[in-house]
């Protein structure tokens, strides 16, 4: 069906048929089963409160090429057992695009929720993403300046995939039972990732050839690898707390040709690992908390641990001293 204006509250089985949508226009409260794909082709519309609750025969279930300012609102995704290598929502060479408060329950096989492809200024607020078998909830290739937040992503292998995808802002986002790395950076730069919480059954954060990135503010579990860096430098992570409980789990593993990676203000934990791993390059810990003697550092990997102290002087009333002057021993 080749439709340029839609109404409301519809109902749509098209067995194995799609919609083209061209022209401004708003499709709000409609059901649809048995569907091929929904495609945009124009700029300016609003898709809300629609339930997809069959099957997704082949494609995508929201095909976005080539458009911009267009909002994915409020909608309800079921995609069951006999889906398989589809995307339920692709996005394309597209620019200001919203995905929000969007709920996408996802039992077929290798299908990923959101894959966005050479697009950028995308906002991502508020999704719930439930993946139950070897789906990716969130995967963004070449994709860059855009804002993911509040976002709670369940997956059973990688939960949130980035592949030369640069300066985007990751934030108050948590991700939940990955059995493999949860969140990774391939080839991407720039990035800001601040308040994630990962509770994984493998590992938390896999960076690989990726650089000047920065990580803040987030609590890390896992049973493997918590942090580990390979071929990638110049990043920095400040305020984050890891959890490693596996046998051979270390919180932090820097490889390859790593260097000049900063962690600061952290604790790392780990129960049956080391706290610090590295056979690579020049790397810094600064104000950290972990156990010094679970550390592992070979090969070319050379480690500079360092601590400052910082002190405040205050009166008996409480109110600070100003411009005093502190001398400490050993």
């Amino acid at each position: 069906s080749y439709i340029s204006d839609f109404g409301q509250n519809g109902t749509y089985s098209l067995g194995k048929g799609g919609l083209d949508i061209n022209g401004s226009a708003k499709l709000v409260n409609n059901t649809f089963s048995k569907i091929r794909t929904i495609a945009f082709y124009s700029n300016n519309f609003t898709f809300e409160n629609n339930i997809f609750n069959d099957s997704l025969i082949d494609g995508s279930y929201i095909y976005l090429v080539g458009i911009e300012n267009v909002t994915l609102n409020k909608n309800y995704f079921y995609v069951p057992t006999n889906t398989t290598n589809k995307d339920v929502i692709h996005i394309e060479n597209s620019t200001n695009i919203t995905i929000k408060d969007n709920n996408l329950y996802i039992i077929g096989l290798t299908v990923n929720g959101l894959k966005t492809v050479f697009s950028k200024n995308l906002t991502v607020y508020n999704n719930f993403i439930n993946a139950t078998s070897s789906q990716k909830p969130i995967v963004f290739l070449y994709t860059n300046f855009s804002n993911l937040s509040y976002n709670n992503l369940s997956a059973t292998l990688v939960i949130m995939e980035f592949t030369n995808s640069s300066s985007n802002l990751i934030s108050d986002t948590n991700l939940t039972r990955g059995n493999s790395n949860s969140f990774t950076l391939i080839d991407s730069y720039y990035n800001f990732i601040s308040r994630i919480h990962i509770n994984s059954t493998y590992g938390s954060i896999s960076f690989t050839s990726s650089h000047n990135n920065t990580v803040s503010d987030s609590s890390l579990y896992a049973n493997s690898i918590v942090l580990e860096l390979k071929d990638s430098s110049d990043n920095y992570f400040d305020n984050i707390r890891t959890v490693s409980i596996g046998i051979g789990g270390n919180s932090t593993k820097i490889h390859g040709s790593s260097t000049n990676n900063k962690i600061a203000n952290s604790i790392l934990n780990t129960t049956r690992g080391s706290a610090i791993f590295s056979s690579a390059g020049y790397n810094y810990f600064i104000n950290d908390t972990f156990n010094q003697t679970s550390n592992s550092v070979s090969g070319d990997g050379i480690v500079a641990v360092q601590w400052y102290l910082d002190t405040n002087v205050t009166y008996s009333n409480n109110t600070f001293a100003v411009n005093s002057n502190v001398t400490t021993y050993n």
